[in-house]
């Protein structure tokens, strides 16, 4: 058991290390003029980063234990952890990426604002994809915490509101992108000339699946079943 708990302790010390340095990296980047490039993945491998940390041999473990509350102690530190650190970077995604703004935009936007956003369908893209992932990555680690020790939350209550609401945003910008590409494509007259289908038709069925694929891939019911 001791050897088990001395695991236990690098397991939350590991995660800590994680923790520090992807928020020194990102603190790093935003000193040296502002915002990531929109293809920079700085945010989700931090995120990852910090739940590896944690999750890594969980199992193993568990295994090594054989009272069950004493693991569920120790999962539930490692967790925590994770979620704090987590929640950091969701916190500095959502500014740096002005994810409130472009929301806001295509929610209630004057026309200006929607027009300008419209100007920018490819940034909403990567960003709609960015969104995708770290609300996947979170879930899924909710859901392997979930199997490994029914009972415990893998995510804090502060962390599992932020996703929430990173899925509501996302589900917002989804629907614009959707909407805005299919007015673009509804403007195409071509033919292909393989298929003899209007391009029209083929590049909208594109813009569908590929949105509701994303939406999807990410395991929230909130951000999948609209």
């Amino acid at each position: 058991v001791r050897h088990t708990e001395t695991e236990a302790t690098l397991r939350v010390s590991k995660l800590e290390s994680a923790l520090a340095l992807a928020g020194t990296v990102l603190e790093n980047e935003k000193q040296k003029g502002g915002r990531l490039k929109a293809e920079d993945p700085m945010f989700l491998v931090s995120v990852q980063e910090v739940l590896n940390a944690g999750a890594s041999n969980l199992k193993t473990v568990k295994d090594k234990l054989a009272n069950e509350e004493e693991f569920k102690g120790i999962i539930t530190a490692v967790c925590a952890a994770g979620s704090e650190g987590c929640s950091k970077v969701l916190s500095l995604f959502v500014e740096d990426r002005e994810i409130e703004s472009r929301v806001s935009a295509a929610r209630k936007g004057s026309p200006e604002a929607i027009a300008a956003l419209k100007d920018k369908v490819l940034q909403v893209d990567l960003v709609l994809n960015e969104m995708c992932q770290l609300i996947k990555v979170c879930n899924k680690f909710n859901q392997f915490i979930a199997q490994l020790a029914p009972g415990v939350s893998g995510l804090s209550e502060d962390l599992a509101n932020s996703i929430h609401a990173l899925s509501g945003q996302y589900l917002i910008l989804e629907e614009f992108y959707l909407s805005a590409c299919i007015e673009k494509a509804s403007v195409m007259t071509g033919v292909n000339p393989e298929t003899h289908i209007s391009t029209r038709i083929e590049d909208v069925f594109w813009v569908v699946q590929r949105c509701s694929q994303r939406a999807y891939s990410t395991c929230s019911l909130l951000a999948a079943l609209p």
